[in-house]
């Protein structure tokens, strides 16, 4: 299958390692952080991601939940090739054409940039990561028979 494979950039990754309180615990013993004061930034959540057409923010995230999440925004597979272990915080400014936020339902002037980077460019100029276009073996999941279910 296509996938793209994430590996460092030239010159090395630059990942902000995950700063103390960067970011608000949320969870099943956690209440959720209260909503923001009118005009204030939505808080980062340890170990989610914040997504908007144009940006995609994280706080203590490790390498797997960013591959997770760009193969959701890409439409493929995202293998993780760098050799990264640690957290690190995210905020990634990117223009949405080429991605699956492009064709969600957003229109060029529901809010969001067109001018800036893409996320390949994005990726490499901003946190140091590139990626690229590979064949590799991948999960699939295939549908050959769906019934209309019966009444009890």
């Amino acid at each position: 299958m296509p996938v793209y494979a994430l590996m460092a950039a030239k010159g090395g990754p630059k990942l902000p390692g995950a700063k103390e309180g960067g970011c608000v615990a949320f969870g099943p013993n956690t209440p959720p952080p209260p909503p923001p004061a009118p005009g204030q930034a939505l808080p980062t959540i340890c170990g989610g991601f914040l997504r908007s057409p144009n940006t995609l923010q994280a706080g203590k995230v490790n390498m797997k939940q960013l591959v997770n999440v760009l193969s959701d925004i890409l439409g493929r597979t995202v293998i993780d090739r760098t050799e990264f272990t640690g957290t690190f915080d995210v905020k990634l400014e990117y223009t949405p054409e080429g991605t699956t936020s492009a064709t969600d339902g957003f229109e060029p002037t529901q809010g969001f940039d067109t001018s800036g980077p893409s996320i390949f460019t994005a990726l490499q100029e901003q946190l140091g990561l590139r990626l690229e276009s590979q064949k590799a073996p991948a999960d699939i999941l295939v549908i050959d028979h769906a019934e209309k279910p019966s009444e009890n």
